[in-house]
């Protein structure tokens, strides 16, 4: 049961960010499962009206006129989903916990609350995957992203350093960037992204009817990372440091 996850980002991420939260969403199913997705998918976006470079929720959530059948739409897309999908997941990070906890007292080259919620990302998807009884190694892949893309592939290594070792059966050798344009999955993570970054930092409940309906998708345990959960993984990294060896091997990535 060859799992493959698609996963996008919604939020800049960066320290001096105004946002309230960073997240990163997607969902998760077998290979053949996402075959069935992109046919699917594939035929909601050609129905009138066509879509020729995919669906980017932050565009279409932005069509005013129409609203009717935009929403029509959105929620056909959003049947697609759940008739495929067998996981979603949610690594969302508080941005002003994170700027309390652990800004400046982590390594400078994890120092990022992308890292941190990307690390978390693939601890729960390893956890939910164990869970399961599931020990063939899985397929991750992520959005293009031209400011945390090339950071993140370094990140995924340093992932992989500091899991326990019984993920390391589940985790691929390297993650996936792949355009949402040939990936089509990845559209679905960018709908999912979108919808938690509207409400929480945005405060917009324009489409909660359209992510009341993904949650009804099984959802793989990831808890918000607020401040008792940054303290919990920056006093882990206090007591259990990396070796000299790492670090060096880490500032050579970057």
């Amino acid at each position: 049961m060859v799992l493959q996850a698609y996963i996008d980002d919604s939020g800049t991420g960066s320290k001096n960010s105004s946002d309230k939260v960073f997240v990163l969403s997607g969902f998760v199913a077998q290979v053949k499962q996402w075959k069935k997705f992109e046919k699917a998918w594939g035929k909601v976006l050609q129905a009138p009206p066509a879509l020729e470079n995919g669906l980017h929720m932050r565009k279409w959530a932005k069509k005013r006129r129409n609203a009717d059948e935009r929403d029509s739409k959105l929620k056909a897309f959003a049947e697609v989903i759940a008739n495929h999908a067998e996981r979603r997941i949610d690594a969302i990070i508080d941005i002003d916990a994170y700027r309390a906890h652990a800004a400046g007292k982590v390594p400078e080259e994890i120092d990022s609350p992308y890292f941190f919620s990307f690390h978390h990302l693939i601890a729960r998807f390893c956890d939910d995957c164990l869970e399961r009884g599931v020990d063939e190694q899985a397929q991750i892949a992520f959005d293009i992203n031209l400011h945390f893309g090339i950071k993140a592939r370094m990140w995924y290594q340093i992932v992989r350093d500091i899991v326990p070792k019984e993920y390391l059966k589940i985790l691929p050798v390297d993650i996936y960037f792949k355009d949402d344009k040939i990936a089509l999955p990845l559209q679905a993570a960018d709908m999912l992204a979108y919808l938690r970054t509207n409400r929480l930092n945005r405060e917009s409940v324009e489409f909660e009817w359209l992510e009341e309906e993904l949650n009804n998708i099984v959802a793989i345990k990831c808890p918000i990372l607020s401040s008792r959960e940054i303290r919990h993984m920056v006093a882990g990294q206090s007591d259990n440091a990396p070796s000299e060896q790492l670090v060096n091997k880490w500032k050579a990535l970057f």
